[in-house]
Protein backbone atom coordinates (compact mmCIF):
# COMPACT_ATOMS: atom_id res chain seq x y z
CA UNK A 1 0.00 0.00 0.00
CA UNK A 2 1.33 3.60 -0.77
CA UNK A 3 2.33 5.32 2.26
CA UNK A 4 2.63 8.44 0.81
CA UNK A 5 -0.83 9.66 2.48
CA UNK A 6 0.28 8.19 6.25
CA UNK A 7 3.70 10.06 6.02
CA UNK A 8 1.34 13.55 5.47
CA UNK A 9 -1.14 12.86 7.94
CA UNK A 10 1.78 11.99 10.18
CA UNK A 11 3.74 14.70 9.61
CA UNK A 12 0.53 17.15 10.31
CA UNK A 13 0.34 15.46 13.95
CA UNK A 14 3.83 15.93 14.74
CA UNK A 15 3.73 20.00 13.55
CA UNK A 16 0.59 20.63 15.02
CA UNK A 17 0.91 23.20 17.53
CA UNK A 18 -0.28 26.32 19.69
CA UNK A 19 1.02 28.62 17.42
CA UNK A 20 -0.69 27.24 14.10
CA UNK A 21 -4.03 27.35 15.79
CA UNK A 22 -3.63 30.70 16.90
CA UNK A 23 -2.87 32.03 13.43
CA UNK A 24 -5.19 29.67 11.15
CA UNK A 25 -8.45 30.90 13.36
CA UNK A 26 -7.03 34.25 14.05
CA UNK A 27 -8.13 34.67 17.87
CA UNK A 28 -5.85 34.13 20.95
CA UNK A 29 -6.80 30.96 22.05
CA UNK A 30 -5.67 29.49 25.70
CA UNK A 31 -3.35 26.69 25.89
CA UNK A 32 -6.16 24.38 26.78
CA UNK A 33 -7.37 24.70 23.07
CA UNK A 34 -4.26 22.90 21.32
CA UNK A 35 -6.91 20.20 19.89
CA UNK A 36 -8.78 22.85 17.81
CA UNK A 37 -8.42 21.93 14.34
CA UNK A 38 -7.08 23.19 11.19
CA UNK A 39 -8.02 22.49 7.85
CA UNK A 40 -7.48 23.42 3.86
CA UNK A 41 -8.03 22.29 0.73
CA UNK A 42 -6.58 21.79 -2.76
CA UNK A 43 -7.15 20.54 -6.04
CA UNK A 44 -7.03 16.89 -4.39
CA UNK A 45 -9.09 16.86 -1.56
CA UNK A 46 -9.76 18.29 1.81
CA UNK A 47 -7.13 18.05 5.26
CA UNK A 48 -8.43 18.29 8.56
CA UNK A 49 -5.96 18.10 11.48
CA UNK A 50 -5.42 18.52 14.96
CA UNK A 51 -2.49 17.22 17.58
CA UNK A 52 -4.63 13.89 17.79
CA UNK A 53 -6.29 13.36 14.68
CA UNK A 54 -5.50 13.74 11.19
CA UNK A 55 -7.60 12.70 8.28
CA UNK A 56 -7.37 13.72 4.19
CA UNK A 57 -10.54 12.94 1.92
CA UNK A 58 -9.75 12.65 -1.36
CA UNK A 59 -12.35 14.18 -3.62
CA UNK A 60 -11.46 12.59 -7.17
CA UNK A 61 -11.30 8.86 -5.67
CA UNK A 62 -13.83 9.04 -2.80
CA UNK A 63 -11.13 7.59 -0.44
CA UNK A 64 -10.90 8.87 3.43
CA UNK A 65 -7.62 8.45 5.01
CA UNK A 66 -7.33 9.23 8.53
CA UNK A 67 -4.59 8.71 11.42
CA UNK A 68 -5.84 9.31 15.01
CA UNK A 69 -5.21 8.04 18.49
CA UNK A 70 -8.77 8.71 19.52
CA UNK A 71 -9.69 5.03 18.62
CA UNK A 72 -11.17 1.61 20.73
CA UNK A 73 -9.91 -1.89 20.05
CA UNK A 74 -11.85 -3.86 17.46
CA UNK A 75 -13.25 -0.63 16.14
CA UNK A 76 -12.12 -0.96 12.48
CA UNK A 77 -12.98 -4.80 12.82
CA UNK A 78 -16.54 -4.00 13.83
CA UNK A 79 -16.76 -1.37 10.54
CA UNK A 80 -16.18 -4.64 8.35
CA UNK A 81 -18.55 -6.70 10.04
CA UNK A 82 -20.95 -4.05 9.89
CA UNK A 83 -20.15 -3.65 6.21
CA UNK A 84 -20.44 -7.26 5.30
CA UNK A 85 -23.87 -7.67 6.83
CA UNK A 86 -25.41 -4.33 5.22
CA UNK A 87 -27.60 -6.67 2.45
CA UNK A 88 -29.31 -8.30 5.85
CA UNK A 89 -30.53 -4.90 6.83
CA UNK A 90 -30.32 -3.05 4.18
CA UNK A 91 -28.22 0.08 4.71
CA UNK A 92 -25.19 2.03 2.79
CA UNK A 93 -22.20 2.94 4.39
CA UNK A 94 -18.39 3.60 3.69
CA UNK A 95 -16.62 1.01 2.80
CA UNK A 96 -13.73 -0.20 4.83
CA UNK A 97 -10.17 -1.00 2.90
CA UNK A 98 -7.10 -1.10 5.69
CA UNK A 99 -6.25 -0.63 9.02
CA UNK A 100 -2.96 -0.75 10.75
CA UNK A 101 -2.05 0.39 14.42
CA UNK A 102 1.45 3.14 14.13
CA UNK A 103 3.66 4.16 16.69
CA UNK A 104 4.87 7.59 17.16
CA UNK A 105 5.51 9.88 19.96
CA UNK A 106 4.90 6.72 22.09
CA UNK A 107 1.57 7.18 21.62
CA UNK A 108 -0.35 4.24 19.57
CA UNK A 109 -2.51 5.33 16.10
CA UNK A 110 -5.03 4.11 13.93
CA UNK A 111 -4.51 4.49 10.26
CA UNK A 112 -7.66 3.53 8.72
CA UNK A 113 -8.74 3.76 4.57
CA UNK A 114 -12.01 4.21 3.92
CA UNK A 115 -13.98 4.55 0.50
CA UNK A 116 -17.06 6.18 0.02
CA UNK A 117 -19.75 4.51 -1.77
CA UNK A 118 -20.29 5.21 -5.31
CA UNK A 119 -16.57 6.76 -4.74
CA UNK A 120 -18.25 10.18 -4.42
CA UNK A 121 -17.13 11.73 -1.14
CA UNK A 122 -20.77 12.83 -0.88
CA UNK A 123 -22.70 16.07 0.09
CA UNK A 124 -23.94 16.47 3.42
CA UNK A 125 -26.40 17.93 6.05
CA UNK A 126 -25.34 21.41 5.82
CA UNK A 127 -26.20 21.81 1.81
CA UNK A 128 -29.73 19.87 2.68
CA UNK A 129 -30.57 23.17 5.07
CA UNK A 130 -29.17 25.41 2.67
CA UNK A 131 -30.89 23.95 -0.18
CA UNK A 132 -34.16 24.49 1.86
CA UNK A 133 -34.74 20.44 1.78
CA UNK A 134 -35.14 20.12 5.60
CA UNK A 135 -38.33 20.10 7.52
CA UNK A 136 -40.27 18.00 8.98
CA UNK A 137 -40.67 15.59 6.19
CA UNK A 138 -36.94 15.38 5.99
CA UNK A 139 -36.65 14.24 9.71
CA UNK A 140 -39.03 11.53 9.17
CA UNK A 141 -37.07 9.97 5.91
CA UNK A 142 -33.91 10.34 8.43
CA UNK A 143 -35.93 8.14 11.16
CA UNK A 144 -37.20 5.64 8.21
CA UNK A 145 -33.68 5.49 6.77
CA UNK A 146 -32.03 4.80 10.02
CA UNK A 147 -34.14 2.01 11.60
CA UNK A 148 -31.94 -0.54 9.01
CA UNK A 149 -28.41 0.39 10.21
CA UNK A 150 -29.57 0.37 13.93
CA UNK A 151 -30.70 -3.28 13.74
CA UNK A 152 -26.92 -3.74 12.34
CA UNK A 153 -25.62 -1.82 15.02
CA UNK A 154 -27.29 -4.01 17.35
CA UNK A 155 -26.32 -7.14 15.90
CA UNK A 156 -22.66 -6.13 15.90
CA UNK A 157 -23.28 -5.07 19.67
CA UNK A 158 -24.21 -8.59 20.18
CA UNK A 159 -21.72 -10.51 18.18
CA UNK A 160 -19.11 -8.48 20.13
CA UNK A 161 -20.59 -8.12 23.36
CA UNK A 162 -19.56 -4.89 23.09
CA UNK A 163 -22.06 -1.20 23.22
CA UNK A 164 -22.72 0.89 20.34
CA UNK A 165 -20.82 3.53 18.30
CA UNK A 166 -20.26 7.00 21.18
CA UNK A 167 -21.35 9.04 17.47
CA UNK A 168 -24.84 8.74 17.54
CA UNK A 169 -27.09 8.30 14.19
CA UNK A 170 -27.63 11.78 13.20
CA UNK A 171 -28.40 13.91 9.69
CA UNK A 172 -24.86 15.06 10.34
CA UNK A 173 -23.69 11.82 9.86
CA UNK A 174 -25.29 10.63 6.81
CA UNK A 175 -24.12 12.24 3.78
CA UNK A 176 -25.51 11.96 -0.21
CA UNK A 177 -24.18 10.82 -3.51
CA UNK A 178 -25.85 10.13 -6.92
CA UNK A 179 -27.28 6.83 -5.84
CA UNK A 180 -28.73 8.14 -2.21
CA UNK A 181 -28.01 8.53 1.06
CA UNK A 182 -25.13 6.93 3.45
CA UNK A 183 -23.81 6.51 6.77
CA UNK A 184 -20.20 7.12 8.12
CA UNK A 185 -17.66 7.53 11.26
CA UNK A 186 -18.33 4.43 13.42
CA UNK A 187 -16.17 4.35 16.44
CA UNK A 188 -15.86 4.14 20.37
CA UNK A 189 -18.10 0.92 20.13
CA UNK A 190 -18.78 1.53 24.07
CA UNK A 191 -22.44 3.67 24.57
CA UNK A 192 -24.39 1.10 26.85
CA UNK A 193 -27.18 -0.49 24.44
CA UNK A 194 -30.23 -0.25 26.80
CA UNK A 195 -29.35 3.78 26.61
CA UNK A 196 -28.55 4.27 23.28
CA UNK A 197 -31.97 4.61 21.40
CA UNK A 198 -33.36 7.04 24.46
CA UNK A 199 -29.49 9.05 23.90
CA UNK A 200 -30.20 8.91 20.12
CA UNK A 201 -33.46 10.48 20.33
CA UNK A 202 -32.71 13.18 22.61
CA UNK A 203 -30.18 14.34 20.13
CA UNK A 204 -32.33 14.27 17.39
CA UNK A 205 -34.91 16.45 19.80
CA UNK A 206 -32.12 18.74 20.15
CA UNK A 207 -31.32 19.38 16.89
CA UNK A 208 -34.62 20.10 15.54
CA UNK A 209 -35.11 22.33 17.80
CA UNK A 210 -31.96 23.68 17.03
CA UNK A 211 -32.48 24.02 13.30
CA UNK A 212 -35.67 25.46 14.07
CA UNK A 213 -34.52 28.56 16.34
CA UNK A 214 -30.95 29.27 14.12
CA UNK A 215 -32.01 27.57 10.81
CA UNK A 216 -35.05 28.93 9.79
CA UNK A 217 -36.94 25.05 9.71
CA UNK A 218 -40.16 24.78 10.55
CA UNK A 219 -39.89 21.38 11.86
CA UNK A 220 -43.11 19.40 13.81
CA UNK A 221 -40.76 18.39 16.58
CA UNK A 222 -43.85 16.34 18.57
CA UNK A 223 -44.98 14.60 15.53
CA UNK A 224 -41.61 13.44 14.32
CA UNK A 225 -40.70 12.58 18.15
CA UNK A 226 -43.72 10.50 18.57
CA UNK A 227 -42.65 8.73 14.97
CA UNK A 228 -39.24 8.12 16.39
CA UNK A 229 -40.14 6.38 19.41
CA UNK A 230 -42.85 4.12 17.37
CA UNK A 231 -40.22 3.40 14.54
CA UNK A 232 -37.06 2.94 16.56
CA UNK A 233 -37.81 -0.16 18.49
CA UNK A 234 -34.97 -2.53 17.91
CA UNK A 235 -34.77 -5.77 19.81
Amino acid sequence: MDNSRLAYLSDLIKSHNHNLVKTFHKVELPNKDICKYIWQHDNDGYTIYNSNTACFIDKNSGFIYKLSNAYADNDFEKHCTLYDIRHKFGYRIEIPKHAEVIVMNNKKYLYTVVLRPNSQIGLDYHIDIACGKVNTDYFIEFVDTAVPLLHGLFEIGRRFNSGLPEVFILPTKRLHDDIGYFFFDFKRWKHPKNKYIVDNIDNLIYMMNYCNKNAGTSIDVEQVTHYIKKSWIIE
